[in-house]
């Protein structure tokens, strides 16, 4: 990937809440409890993923890494984290091109 290319800096305001309240609970159809347990959910489980996408990254496995950058994208646009919804895409779209190569 050429030193000019940026993945991770969506143009987002600065000061974009963490997670879209009123999105989740739309995605969740109103109900709280569900929304709180997915909440739960995605957090017990973000240092498991982070250290799958440092494992995958260091073997190079681009394919791999896109993967875990569709289902991070997917998990975030559902918990309404708009922000990170955006740098998984941004990721996954990156790891989608044929000139790009992992850094460690």
């Amino acid at each position: 990937m050429s030193a000019n290319r940026t993945i991770l800096s969506p143009a987002m305001p600065d000061m974009a809440p963490a997670i879209d309240a009123q999105r989740l609970l739309d995605n969740c159809m109103g109900h709280s409890v569900f929304a709180i347990l997915l909440l739960q959910e995605f957090a017990e489980t973000a240092d498991c993923r982070l250290a799958e996408f440092e494992l995958q990254s260091n073997h190079r496995d681009t394919q791999a890494v896109c993967e875990l950058a569709h289902s991070l994208r997917g998990e975030a646009g559902i918990i309404g984290a708009t922000v990170l919804h955006e740098i998984s895409r941004n990721l996954e779209m990156a790891c989608r091109d044929p000139d790009v190569e992992l850094a460690t």
